[in-house]
């Protein structure tokens, strides 16, 4: 087993996903969210001037359709639904350019045992992947007692079984006392929404078995437990690198998306280059879809 350490503390951070959305949010107050797709943009028929957005919560659970006014920049940011979005809204000539489909992917959940000891054991070779960017200080998993919740290093592994099964999977502890481990992939096409995404029994056991691999204290005989399992579909456009800016060819029109695994990293600074759209003082459209 090698190891290779990626950052430090000066270098790098961990953020959790669902916590840094909703402080995102609440930065916003002022900012109405609508659930709803958006299914047409009204524009000046003697200047093309976009003026406004019609959008319809059909489907959606506590959707809402109707038509908002004084609209002058729409922003695509809608993950991997971003390529039929586009098609329907703008038409295949400029729509179909701004291509973005999605892989599916799984993850889990644990929980680790608060008697845990400061134990990592992984019974097959692991290294860390050296060209990674390093977002996460990598060391090692320590697991403390006394309730006190796994360390904020994030570990990046290579597996090889004896079976001759290679694995990637990635781990990062969470200061809820929880581990996010993620990795497996599965072919899939994209639902109608999200809300129809579900996870695949044999990527979940595999990811299960992988944790297992890398440490006896996701084991249920440690006191171990998995309090989620679920999926999402990461954002890919087919291009193979981001699609940020203005759309040619749609004014008032911009594209936030394809941002695949780094979302969470790329996302905030995206609205960078989307901000003089002035979407931070616009009505956002929350599609599931």
């Amino acid at each position: 087993m090698s190891l290779s350490k990626l950052g430090s503390t000066s270098t790098c951070a961990q953020v959790t996903p669902g916590l840094l959305t909703t402080a995102l949010f609440e930065l916003t107050p002022e900012a109405r969210i609508v659930k709803a797709a958006p299914t047409e943009l009204i524009r000046r028929s003697n200047k093309g001037e976009l003026t406004g957005v019609r959008y319809s919560g059909t489907g959606i659970e506590q959707g809402e359709s109707g038509e908002l006014e004084g609209v002058t920049a729409v922003v695509l940011a809608n993950g991997p639904w971003l390529g039929r979005l586009a098609t329907d809204l703008l038409g295949p000539r400029i729509g179909d350019k701004l291509d973005v489909d999605g892989q599916k992917a799984h993850s889990v959940v644990f929980r680790i045992a608060e008697e845990a000891q400061s134990l990592v054991t992984a019974r097959t070779s692991a290294t860390f992947y050296r060209n990674c960017i390093p977002f996460h200080s990598c060391l090692t998993l320590r697991m403390l007692k006394h309730a006190r919740p796994p360390s904020a290093d994030a570990l990046f592994t290579s597996l090889t079984f004896p079976s001759g099964e290679a694995a990637d999977p990635e781990v990062y502890p969470r200061s809820d006392g929880t581990v996010y481990l993620c990795g497996s992939t599965s072919s899939a096409l994209l639902p109608e929404l999200a809300s129809e995404v579900e996870p695949d029994d044999k990527p979940m056991a595999e990811l299960v078995a992988h944790a297992s691999a890398l440490s006896p204290l996701f084991s249920p005989i440690k006191g171990g437990s998995i309090e989620r399992r679920q999926a999402c579909f990461l954002p890919s456009a087919s291009r193979g690198r981001p699609l940020i800016g203005k759309v040619p060819g749609a004014e008032g029109v911009w594209v936030g998306g394809g941002l695949s695994c780094w979302g969470i990293t790329l996302g905030a600074s995206r609205h960078a280059f989307t901000a003089p759209a002035g979407i931070m003082r616009q009505t956002r459209l929350c599609s599931q879809n």
